[in-house]
């Protein structure tokens, strides 16, 4: 129960969980995005808690039985993720949320492949002039 947790609290609980729905933990997504929901509300303007919510919503999607709802959802995480990029375009994890989500999506279906080429050369460059930015093992 999120409760009288902290926006830390709450938001390590939600990467926790979102971290286990990208594994593919039956119901994870749909938890995450309540925790990351909960972020979001109490951190409005945090970049991070907005990726994080992006890229669950589009989780969630990923697990819809229902095609609409599962096009929907995964659209509408997308939104979120790329006014977020817009805006914070400079911060790692968005970028490597952002990433990731569209390197998984179907390419004939959303047309995301380049965006997700775009952000991977991003962070390539990113490691190459300060390698500090994440660790060697997610470089390679």
């Amino acid at each position: 129960m999120i409760g009288d947790q902290t926006f830390e609290q709450v938001m390590a609980k939600g990467v926790e969980l979102h971290d286990l729905a990208v594994q593919g933990k039956a119901g994870a997504a749909q938890e995450a995005l309540q925790w990351l929901d909960q972020a979001r509300q109490m951190e409005p303007d945090n970049p991070e808690a907005q990726a994080y919510y992006g890229s669950a919503l589009a989780l969630v999607g990923r697990d819809s039985i229902d095609p609409q709802e599962r096009f929907t959802k995964v659209l509408r995480g997308l939104r979120i993720l790329d006014r977020t990029a817009a805006a914070y375009g400079e911060l790692i994890p968005v970028r490597v949320l952002r990433a990731y989500v569209n390197y998984r999506l179907p390419e004939e279906y959303f047309h995301r492949t380049q965006i997700a080429i775009d952000d991977f050369r991003f962070l390539i460059d990113r490691y190459e002039r300060d390698n500090t930015v994440f660790s060697e093992q997610f470089y390679r």
